[in-house]
């Protein structure tokens, strides 16, 4: 599961909102099953979410000279 996150996380035209529900569908087949994989899998949603947030903002940001 990890390798499908970070393989859709490096692609150029990354649809978040797909990920996202992407995201929790893998979560929910995974909680169901084992717990431990659910646990790691909001970790790395969590890190990839943040990383996306530090993105936007600093692209958002006006560039000052």
């Amino acid at each position: 599961m990890k390798k499908i996150i970070n393989e859709a996380w490096s692609l150029e035209t990354l649809d978040f909102t797909k990920l996202a529900k992407y995201m929790r569908c893998l979560f929910q087949i995974a909680i169901s099953d084992n717990v431990e994989i659910a646990e790691e899998l909001l970790d790395s949603v969590h890190s990839h979410a943040e990383e996306a947030a530090e993105v936007s903002y600093s692209l958002s940001k006006p560039i000052s000279n």
